[in-house]
């Protein structure tokens, strides 16, 4: 960290996480719906959600992860645009 502070970069880090999180809201919103309502097919396969849970914890998680905030934000899920 050599040219912005440590808390600057954590701030930064978490902003990035929080527009990725925004990014996949919508996804998971829409697949709660369409279990409420008692579809049998989502528009997320289960494989799909499985992948999309787990990313949205490891962004959650990024705080936590050894070296942080000199750390990268995961790769979304390929079906993520």
């Amino acid at each position: 960290m050599d040219s912005i502070s440590t808390s600057e970069a954590a701030k930064n880090l978490f902003a990035q996480r929080d527009v990725a999180l925004e990014k996949t809201r919508t996804h998971m919103e829409r697949h709660q719906d369409e279990r409420y309502v008692g579809l049998a097919q989502t528009a997320l396969t289960e494989t799909q959600i499985f992948e999309l849970v787990g990313y949205r914890q490891h962004l959650r998680d990024i705080g936590k992860l050894p070296g942080f905030p000199d750390v990268e934000l995961p790769v979304a899920p390929a079906f993520i645009s």
